[in-house]
């Protein structure tokens, strides 16, 4: 279980594994989405990535936390609990590379086709 931070001291919102094999209680079981074959074998086909990212939770004077996802620029969130930090933070990571996703698909097949 994590320390719960300091007033002024970063909250880390992801635990290291204590052992290699302790990444199923970090990442739940899913089973994979089965993938959608096209009918047209030049059309693409869009293929689920599970990501683990680290964001970063600071405390602020008035309790609540300010929570960054740096690997993601601009992707933030806040929460009055660390629990609720982990929840948002998660949330704002997959809100984030959605936007991004539909943002730059149809140039990203583009360039590929070239």
């Amino acid at each position: 279980m994590a320390k719960r931070p300091k007033r002024d001291e970063p909250a880390i919102l992801y635990e290291q594994p204590r052992y290699p094999d302790d990444l199923d209680e970090l990442v739940p079981a899913t089973k994979p989405k089965p993938v959608k074959r096209s009918k047209h074998p030049d059309q693409p086909i869009t293929i689920d990535v599970h990501v683990r990212l680290q964001a970063i939770a600071i405390r602020e004077q008035d309790g609540q936390y300010s929570i960054a996802v740096p690997g993601l620029t601009g992707c933030y969130s806040s929460a009055e609990t660390l629990e609720e930090a982990r929840a948002n933070a998660s949330d704002a990571a997959r809100l984030w590379l959605e936007s991004q996703f539909d943002t730059h698909k149809d140039a990203v097949i583009e360039g590929m086709r070239q």
